[in-house]
């Protein structure tokens, strides 16, 4: 396939024991310099605690949008909290909608349309530092190596370093939330045309772009990084040859369709579509292409009156996948597609994360749910408040359920 020029002689590396983001090369001269001083003051935040928390160094993170590279929203040895004790821990406020909080160790970063991205300690829910941007940031935040990636809109992607809140360059401008696995960091832009691009950590160069009309982050598997497309396709990249291996288009070709990003689990990648009446959510081969199933969601209303239906969240575990549409969540097995539970849900479901135990859920307008993966009983375990702000995402790290509810980041636990 032919590609496009990459961009310039950009480079960045990012230190494994610093943490240090260096840009290489001639390509910072459209560098910003009117952000603000990193704040490094501590912040109150709206409830204190004085509980004997654990080290959050021995339990588990979350560093990423949807947990790891292939976006599989599971965090497998998450310790879940016991039921009858859950309450909210802490509860910080941002100047503006906030983004899925990702976690790693003692902090839980978010970005906000205050133009800022916030840092906050995990325990305690005080703000640790925040950085200022030019622009909104609507990309959730990496943590990875010691350093906080973070896409802002229209702007270069900067790396902080996690336990200071300061930068050391920007890279390439307007990109999606960044993926890091085995040492290169993988994100899609419309830069240049738009593409999925892949930087080298070790050495600090630009390997390589492919040409694809992207929408959201990639998902990386063993031999491929996939991508949804803004035309319906789904793209699988070689990593090692560096080009488009295979390319599916999804629908039928007189609707128009709508992917979200893909999930990969072995040998199969899942994506989901959205549709006039009807969402399906496609399971492909990573090897070739070809479809091992689909599992097609539709109204009961009469054809001409279907509203647009989406499979817009889904996660999975080793044996299975669990998505949400319509007014609930399913279970699906994931070699044969065969539908194992529906368990219903009081509003379209904003987001999803998965545990060893349990599924949980964001309803919309119905607060935090969680459903037992081998019966699909629900629970209940955070309402909804009387504010008109809505619960819109979820991560799972440190033994807390961190939610993200218009300006506010909100954490439950049983400590």
């Amino acid at each position: 396939m032919k590609r496009r020029a990459l961009i310039g002689s950009i480079g960045i590396g990012i230190t494994g024991s610093s943490g240090c983001l260096r840009l290489q090369g001639s390509g910072g001269g459209n560098e910003q310099e009117s952000e603000q001083e990193s704040e490094q003051e501590s912040g109150e935040a709206s409830e204190q605690t004085n509980l004997d928390l654990p080290d959050f160094s021995t339990l588990t993170n979350w560093p990423m949008v949807n947990y790891d590279e292939k976006n599989s929203g599971w965090n497998s040895g998450f310790q879940d909290p016991e039921l009858e004790a859950i309450s909210k821990l802490w509860e910080y406020e941002a100047g503006g909608k906030v983004t899925t909080p990702v976690s790693f160790n003692n902090y839980v970063c978010a970005g906000s349309r205050d133009f800022k991205i916030h840092t906050i300690t995990a325990g305690k829910g005080d703000k640790d530092w925040t950085f200022q941007f030019p622009n909104l940031v609507d990309n959730s935040a990496t943590i990875q190596n010691g350093v906080v990636l973070v896409a802002p809109e229209g702007e270069y992607i900067s790396g902080l370093k996690l336990s200071q809140g300061s930068r050391n360059k920007q890279f390439v401008k307007s990109g999606s939330t960044p993926i890091v696995d085995n040492g290169k960091v993988y994100f899609t832009s419309f830069d240049d045309g738009g593409g999925l691009y892949c930087y080298s950590q070790e050495s600090a160069e630009l390997l390589w772009k492919v040409d694809v009309n992207p929408r959201g982050p990639p998902a990386v598997g063993e031999e491929s990084v996939f991508v949804s497309g803004q035309d319906g396709e789904i793209y699988a990249i070689d990593k090692s040859a560096r080009d488009i291996r295979w390319q599916v288009q999804t629908g039928d070709g007189t609707e128009s369709v709508q992917l979200e990003p893909p999930v990969v689990s072995g040998s199969t990648v899942f994506v989901g579509h959205s549709g006039m009446g009807k969402g399906k959510l496609y399971a492909i081969n990573t090897e070739d292409g070809t479809e091992r199933w689909r599992h097609v969601v539709t109204s009961d209303r009469p054809e001409d009156q279907r509203p647009p239906l989406a499979v817009r969240s889904y996660v999975c575990n080793e044996d299975n996948v669990f998505f949400a549409s319509k007014f609930g969540v399913s279970k699906v097995d994931k070699e044969s597609g065969s539908l194992l539970w529906t368990t219903s849900l009081n509003g379209v479901v904003n987001d999803l994360a998965l545990s060893d135990n349990w599924l949980y859920a964001i309803p919309y307008s119905d607060g935090i749910y969680r459903t037992n993966l081998t019966t699909g009983e629900r629970s209940q375990i955070v309402q909804q408040p009387s504010s008109s702000d809505l619960y819109h995402s979820i991560s799972l790290a440190n033994r807390q359920i961190i939610a993200s509810r218009g300006n506010k980041i909100i954490s439950y636990s049983d400590f």
